[in-house]
């Protein structure tokens, strides 16, 4: 992978943001959610995955009939995307 993102939830509803890049090698934060575009990140997935708590994975998303809108996918054409919930007694708390 190129990248990693994880989205940390916190009791106020709000999320702290965090990206690896395998370019740069370091960890960027950022802790306001709304700043993010969506050519940041395929959006439309993590919503996905926030309303369902399901892991989504998918080979060559642009082929993809339910998220090959999202404006990330069509902009970045990534190979693959994987997001998956991470839950703590049942509670979603990070993608």
């Amino acid at each position: 992978a190129e990248r990693a993102h994880i989205l940390i939830l916190n009791p106020e509803e709000s999320m702290i943001y965090a990206r690896l890049s395998q370019s740069s090698a370091r960890t960027q934060i950022n802790n306001n959610y709304q700043a993010l575009s969506d050519q940041d990140l395929p959006i439309s997935v993590i919503d996905f995955v926030k309303r369902t708590q399901e892991t989504v994975v998918l080979e060559n998303p642009i082929e993809n009939g339910q998220f090959c809108q999202d404006p990330y996918i069509i902009h970045a054409l990534p190979k693959a995307i994987l997001a998956t919930p991470i839950l703590y007694q049942r509670k979603l708390i990070a993608i």
